[in-house]
């Protein structure tokens, strides 16, 4: 994918899920990073490990919460200038799986540094009619000087989303 752009203009508009995480020499296993809810896949669009203390044979990771890996393992035995390693995945980003959280593996233990992403959460699925119902508004709504309408109108046994004009909800 193409670098450049605007990343902060997703993040924005679907929600930013950036975050930093620190690792200690004591960090040895698997970190979930970011949760996303269902419907929703996670768009990485930047990757930082920056390896303050280098150790042997240790590795940096990112995945899916399936087990599908994002980045490649990368070495973190020794600590060249600058002790960085910089992925761009491009402003739009990289979607990992559907409801996927992106997660960190260390193997080896050891190095000290941080690890930080950029990301946003984007709807990658429709939801079913009852689910949607669920997350309907109760009553009457102004959109706009408008009123929004979620219920049966006077059609008996039918339900109708519909606008009203200010001043005739309900007659």
């Amino acid at each position: 994918m193409a670098a450049g752009g605007d990343y902060s203009r997703n993040q924005r508009i679907y929600g930013n899920m950036s975050g930093a995480l620190p690792v200690t020499a004591l960090l040895s296993g698997t970190f979930t990073l970011t949760v996303v809810k269902v419907h929703r896949s996670l768009m990485l669009q930047k990757v930082h490990f920056v390896v303050a203390s280098p150790q042997a044979g240790a590795t940096w990771q990112l995945i899916d919460s399936t087990g599908v890996p994002i980045t490649p393992a990368v070495s973190v035995a020794a600590a060249l200038p600058p002790p960085l390693a910089d992925i761009d995945l491009g402003a739009e980003g990289y979607p990992l799986t559907e409801a996927a959280s992106l997660q960190l593996v260390i193997t080896g233990g050891g190095a000290i540094g941080a690890v930080t992403w950029e990301a946003y959460s984007k709807q990658t699925s429709t939801m079913a009619m009852s689910e949607a119902s669920t997350i309907a508004p109760a009553g009457p709504t102004s959109v706009r000087g408008h009123e929004f309408v979620v219920g049966p109108d006077s059609n008996p046994g039918s339900a109708n989303v519909g606008f009203t004009t200010p001043g005739t909800l309900g007659g």
